[in-house]
């Protein structure tokens, strides 16, 4: 792990790491892959600003982290946007673990407004993701995962779970059609079932739709049962380059659903990797994946959707007959 502390971390804030261009007032720019952005905060607003801005190749890449998150504390310009990191946040250390930036910080982040908590994560999630070789940020207090009301875990985010927070503010939501894969009434077959999604920029899609597994199928899912334990709880769930890692409380492994076990893990592999950018999916259990489920199948390696487990279309229409 990469420590640095906070005395060293006011000592580079004073070097140029880059410069800020001039920006139009109440004009952000959109981003363009060859450019830079640093987020603020629009004054008056709960939206994101961006600023261009130059990187100093210079600077020791080990350094970078620290000296952007120096530049997002302290800019501003009294016209336009202010600095969307609170004065009470303590960034305690940081490190990179396969293009996922994890940020400690102090407990005082805990103490944070939601909207000030939302706009502080969203502009550090959108700052960093443009650096090479990080695709996603992670947000920890004390070395422990940031949790939400007490029950969701928020894990690494991507850029684009940010995107509508630009220019639309903290009220924007995302709405998408999912397909979710319950069970058929014998437990050996997985149906389908599309769904309307709605998710606001707090979570992520693939939270949501984990949060709708569990809950299990509407009343008007004829044809369809649960797969996964109703006391089960969805630890933590994040993307990392095409691999969605899904850990699940051990609930998993106590109480019997009724399903085979390939429908209840399959159930969890088929939806995820309908979204698109999810290429498998890695289960665990209480932070281990090092375990045979139902001693039958190896949650070791990420798993590949199973087309073989789907009921088709003449399956699915006798069924209903």
């Amino acid at each position: 792990m990469m420590e640095k502390s906070c005395t060293f971390f006011a000592l580079l804030s004073l070097a140029l790491v880059f410069l800020l261009s001039g920006c139009r007032a109440n004009s952000p720019a959109p981003e363009s892959e060859d450019k830079f952005y640093v987020y603020y905060r629009e004054l008056g607003k709960t939206e994101l600003f961006p600023v261009e801005a130059v990187l100093n190749s210079d600077i020791d890449k080990d350094n970078m982290v620290w000296s952007i998150y120096s530049h997002m504390a302290g800019g501003g310009d009294e016209a336009s946007y202010s600095s969307a990191v609170p004065k009470s946040a303590e960034l305690r250390d940081y490190r990179v673990e396969e293009g996922n930036l994890i940020l400690n910080f102090s407990s005082e982040y805990t103490k944070l407004e939601k909207s000030e908590e939302l706009i502080f994560r969203a502009a550090l999630v959108r700052t960093f993701t443009q650096l090479p070789d990080i695709s996603t940020v992670e947000i920890r207090v004390e070395g422990q995962p940031l949790v939400i009301g007490d029950t969701l875990v928020v894990g690494p985010q991507r850029g684009t779970d940010f995107v509508d927070i630009i220019g639309n503010g903290l009220s924007a939501y995302t709405r998408t059609e999912v397909t979710l894969y319950f069970s058929d009434e014998t437990g050996t077959k997985l149906v389908p079932r599309k769904r309307i999604m709605t998710y606001s920029n707090a979570s992520s899609l693939e939270s949501q739709l984990m949060s709708s597994l569990i809950a299990g199928p509407d009343a008007e899912d004829d044809g369809a049962f649960r797969t996964l334990p109703v006391s089960v709880r969805c630890l933590s769930v994040s993307t990392v380059s095409g691999v969605c890692y899904v850990n699940l409380s051990d609930t998993m492994l106590s109480e019997a659903t009724g399903v085979s076990p390939d429908v209840c893990i399959y159930s969890i592999v088929d939806s995820l990797t309908e979204i698109p950018g999810i290429s498998s999916v890695q289960i665990s259990i209480n932070g281990s994946s090092n375990l045979i489920f139902m001693d039958r199948i190896d949650l070791k390696e990420s798993l590949k959707q199973n087309l073989d487990l789907i009921m088709n279309v003449e399956e699915t229409t006798k069924e209903e007959e």
